[in-house]
């Protein structure tokens, strides 16, 4: 490479990322490249959690943005796939399975949520503390147990509670040794979960002392990742906002302090009393060196026309009128309140862009009035492709407890499902598994009308097809056409004459009877 000898040496010595020279400007780049658990360890992670979940609890901008996210990603319905009529009565058999077990007595061990909810809160979980959990619970209950994040853990009480006296009995330290520090797991050779440290909060609520082990195909685990194959826990999306949120939250308070303050009533007194012979030229009711009031008059030296004045004004009422008589050089001003300024509302509106961006959010989801109807309409086409990734990992984890149930319930007495499975010809368990369908509840309409104009016509052009367009506002078109079915059997049943189309349109049967006459009058006219 000699060509790179002299001024081309120089030259090219000076080419290079800009990300990786330390120009002394900001702050230095960094050097190395660690993996996730080291660079957020178990310290660290405990502050990042505790700080989510206050902000969680105190700034309600945070607890928007967080039920704005579950709103979207969190909300499904169960649906049933079959393609023959012969599989209705398995059908029928897992919908009651389902609709039992999603009670809260039945699916919550601690009997306090049902299924909805808790995914729910499941979801809410990973997005404050980055992951989640959920324990299979086996016979004779078949529930799930929630695990929150900060307990899944290396117990900081290397203690067992026994359940018999309360109190702590000692663990083994080889089960304990093979626990990581960082992330509270049992890693394999390959670097996969094989086992969960399950802990509890102890007698006070406010330990991490160890409860169990729990294997991982046992659990529903689910977190939010950033990297490829390094990390092993999840971090949350609004670690990225924590600063900002606080900052705003902070500025709030201090801002509306100010200006509780600056809008409490008060009056400003001025005065110009330099000496006697100022006030000698005070004549009021015709007595010198004297403040009079409506109530009183006083004579007063230079000294205590002052005193007089801020002690008289101190007895004001808001509910009586006052009157204060000062002389010529006297003057009474009002203090006005001119906080918070537009450049402080503006800098906060710019903050919450930025905070709602951890969740990608759109900034027209928290004021709509700052966009048109058209532009909702692209950020909502936006936010719902950066949702689909948070919803497919929502499924994945709903199908893992599905599974589980029909595993569970498989030769219950109470179902018979492979009883009623057996009698229209299926005898795979998987088969049965793969009939529940998890579908999102989908995006609410902006315009109904529109939008469903645009489907339509998207379908008669073969862009799109019915059963997609249902799905993505939470519905079923088979089950529809089945509702559909049984509403004009019924309605026919009963003499109900139904007719679809938009107001003003004529039926079918209206426009044949209507080419009927007019044929009969162009024959009539013809024999005439």
């Amino acid at each position: 490479m000699a060509w790179f000898k002299g001024k081309n040496e120089e030259e090219a010595i000076k080419l290079g990322y800009n990300a990786t020279s330390d120009k002394k400007r900001r702050q230095a780049p960094k050097t190395k490249v660690t993996s996730e658990s080291v660079v957020l360890g178990k310290s660290k992670r405990s502050k990042l959690q505790a700080t989510a979940q206050e902000q969680q609890r105190n700034h309600s901008l945070m607890a928007w943005m967080i039920r704005q996210h579950l709103d979207y990603v969190s909300s499904f319905k169960i649906q049933f796939r079959y393609d023959k009529e012969e599989l209705l009565p398995l059908v029928k058999a897992l919908e009651k399975l389902f609709r039992w077990h999603g009670r809260p007595e039945n699916f919550d061990v601690a009997r306090r949520i049902g299924r909805e909810e808790a995914f729910r809160l499941f979801e809410s979980e990973k997005t404050v503390s980055g992951d989640a959990a959920m324990v299979k619970i086996g016979s004779p209950y078949y529930s799930m147990q929630m695990i929150e994040s900060d307990l899944i853990a290396y117990p900081k009480v290397g203690k067992k509670i026994k359940s018999t006296n309360c109190k702590y009995a000692s663990i083994p330290k080889t089960i304990l040794d093979k626990v990581d520090n960082d992330c509270g797991v049992i890693l394999n050779s390959n670097g996969a979960i094989e086992k969960f440290c399950i802990c509890n909060r102890g007698f006070d609520g406010k330990q991490v002392a160890f409860d169990h082990l729990e294997k991982w195909n046992n659990v529903i685990f689910d977190c939010y990742y950033t990297r490829f194959s390094s990390q092993i826990r999840g971090i949350s999306p609004l670690s990225t906002a924590l600063n900002s949120m606080q900052d705003l939250y902070e500025g709030f308070e201090w801002a509306l302090l100010q200006h509780k303050v600056q809008s409490l009533f008060g009056i400003a007194l001025m005065r110009d009393y330099n000496g006697t012979d100022e006030l000698s030229d005070m004549n009021m009711d015709g007595l010198e060196g004297s403040v009079s009031t409506s109530t009183e008059t006083v004579d007063t030296t230079p000294s205590d026309a002052a005193t007089t004045i801020s002690t008289t004004v101190a007895d004001l009422q808001p509910d009586e009128t006052f009157i204060i008589d000062m002389d010529q050089k006297g003057k009474v001003e009002t203090i006005e309140a001119k906080t918070p300024s537009g450049e402080y509302i503006s800098a906060c509106n710019l903050t919450i862009r930025l905070c709602m961006i951890a969740l990608d959010i759109p900034m027209t989801f928290f004021d709509s009035k700052k966009s048109s109807f058209s532009g909702m309409i692209a950020d909502r086409n936006l936010y719902e492709k950066s949702c689909k990734n948070k919803i497919d990992k929502n499924k994945w984890a709903r199908q893992n407890y599905s599974d589980f149930v029909v595993d569970s319930y498989w030769f219950s007495p109470k179902f018979n499902l492979s009883k009623v499975a057996a009698s229209v010809g299926i005898t795979d368990i998987q088969m049965v598994k793969d009939m529940v369908e998890w579908i999102s509840a989908g995006f609410p309409w902006l315009q109904k009308h529109q939008e469903i104009a645009g489907d339509l016509k998207a379908i008669a052009g073969g862009l799109d097809n019915p059963i997609d367009a249902a799905r993505r506002r939470g519905g079923d078109a088979m089950n529809n056409l089945q509702k559909t079915s049984q509403f004009l059997k019924e309605a026919e049943k009963l003499n109900v004459p139904i007719a679809y189309g938009e107001s003003g349109q004529r039926t079918a049967e209206e426009i044949d009877e209507a080419v009927i006459n007019s044929q009969e009058e162009v024959i009539d006219e013809n024999e005439e």
